[in-house]
């Protein structure tokens, strides 16, 4: 609820506000010479519209219910960083919790 209300609140009032992740002091990633690659490129996306955020964390929490519901007979590999500064870790253990009792052996979570 300490990120969702204010995720809403920015989604809806005022429309259209960009975020831009300024002010977080965390890194996408350690690899450096990617992330200098990415600040020249002209296509990188700098600013999402909170409404865009909101449906991303939507999809985020749709894809973490989804676990316990996966199909049987389906391979899953499940990937998570050690250093992953964007995406919590909790909901990610939940995610492979929920899967390997759903898939057993057929989910493979790996962290590296």
């Amino acid at each position: 609820p300490f990120y969702r209300a204010p995720l809403w609140l920015l989604a809806h009032f005022p429309p259209a506000t960009a975020l831009t992740g300024k002010g977080l002091k965390i890194l996408p990633s350690d690899n450096f010479p990617m992330l200098l690659a990415l600040s020249k490129d002209p296509g990188m996306i700098r600013r999402s519209r909170a409404d865009a955020v909101l449906g991303l964390v939507g999809l985020m929490d749709a894809g973490q219910a989804a676990g316990g519901r996966l199909p049987e007979g389906l391979p899953v590999l499940l990937q998570y960083g050690a250093q992953d500064q964007i995406v919590p870790r909790l909901p990610v253990a939940r995610l492979a919790q929920a899967c390997k009792a759903r898939l057993g052996a057929g989910c493979r979570p790996r962290y590296y």
